[in-house]
């Protein structure tokens, strides 16, 4: 037998299975480029995406000064309550400043209720608190009348030293 042909034989599988890895490793860094390539993108829409998303949460939370004033909505409302005296409150930096006055204008009661004013209240829900806070059950009354400021002027003035 000559061994040479055999050799030959082996040499071409040898090559041909070469060529073969050859293609399948050139398959293979191809895909893989590939991946590398759609990793990146991702990687940078991902990247994009939280830039994003950090800039909304700063500028919503932080880069803003956030002035009470700015975030709350200012009142100043009057009563004429059913017991015949006269409610005034408004929205002050810590809260809301309250005043209560009998028929001629002197002065009943008053002070803040101080107030996270980052929340918001409803009308109701300030008067409701206001009314346990100083113990003011009237302010709960469906009877009790909104007027002008003018008119809580007046109130106030009959009592002018």
């Amino acid at each position: 037998m000559d061994n040479s042909l055999g050799n030959d034989e082996e040499d071409l599988k040898s090559i041909k299975n070469s060529l073969l890895n050859k293609d399948a490793c050139a398959g293979i860094i191809y895909y893989f480029e590939n991946i590398e390539i759609i990793e990146n993108e991702l990687i940078e829409e991902k990247s994009s995406l939280f830039n994003d998303l950090k800039d909304y949460y700063n500028n919503t939370f932080f880069s803003k000064e956030i002035s009470k004033k700015d975030s709350i909505e200012i009142m100043d409302k009057n009563y004429k309550l059913s017991n015949e005296t006269y409610f005034n409150f408004h929205t002050t930096d810590d809260g809301y400043d309250y005043t209560l006055y009998d028929s001629s204008g002197n002065l009943i009661d008053g002070g803040v209720l101080e107030d996270d004013l980052l929340k918001v209240n409803t009308e109701s829900e300030i008067l409701e608190r206001i009314s346990d806070f100083a113990d003011i059950p009237e302010l709960l009354n469906k009877n009790k009348v909104e007027i002008s400021d003018e008119e809580m002027d007046l109130i106030k003035e009959k009592i002018k030293i």
